[in-house]
């Protein structure tokens, strides 16, 4: 395997889990928002939770993939103590996309990678 199509894989490899960070944060927002504004005393209160665990699971799938599984499974752990959570993620999401730079790529608006 070249260098070439190792960075190639390497960029695809964190370019899917940015992509999935951003749907899903932008998903649970939403569905929180929701909830605030017109459920707030119904039993469908819980139906967010879907969409948090969703943006949890995506942060430790990102974390795993810029760090390690050991981050991963910080990040799953934090969700109890959401300044900590907000910190892995902001610092997977600015190493992948650092390390991502370093291979000639950024993510699009779309998720997709293009070359810089």
């Amino acid at each position: 395997m070249s260098t070439s199509d190792s960075a190639d894989g390497r960029a695809e490899q964190l370019a899917l889990p940015i992509k999935y960070v951003g749907i899903t944060f932008l998903q649970a927002i939403l569905a929180n928002v929701i909830v605030i504004l017109f459920l707030q005393e119904s039993p469908l209160v819980y139906a967010v939770i879907p969409f948090n665990l969703a943006f949890v699971f995506a942060v430790a799938w990102l974390a795993k993939v810029a760090y390690s599984w050991f981050m991963a499974i910080i990040t799953v752990l934090l969700v109890l103590f959401p300044l900590g959570f907000l910190i892995i993620m902001l610092l997977a999401y600015n190493r992948a996309s650092k390390e991502l730079k370093n291979l000639g790529y950024k993510v699009g608006f779309s998720g997709a990678l293009q070359p810089i």
